[in-house]
């Protein structure tokens, strides 16, 4: 049997407060329910602490940050 998995994309602007409790959620539910998965977390050019926040947590490899630059 072939075990397929998918991407979650999460838009984030000034999303600091947020996404990590999201991702943590995500991250819970991806593994208890054994899916292959990765997310991506869409940085459109926050001017609070997302970007440097989400490079401090020490995530997976299969858990990417792109960042939109204006």
């Amino acid at each position: 049997m072939t075990t397929k998995g998918f991407s979650i994309v999460i838009p984030a602007y000034n999303e600091s407060e947020n996404i990590f409790v999201l991702i943590s959620e995500i991250i819970y539910y991806c593994k208890k329910e054994n899916f292959l998965y990765e997310i991506i977390v869409v940085n459109d050019s926050s001017t609070d602490n997302t970007i440097i926040e989400f490079k401090n947590k020490k995530y997976e490899n299969n858990i990417k940050l792109i960042t939109n630059k204006k």
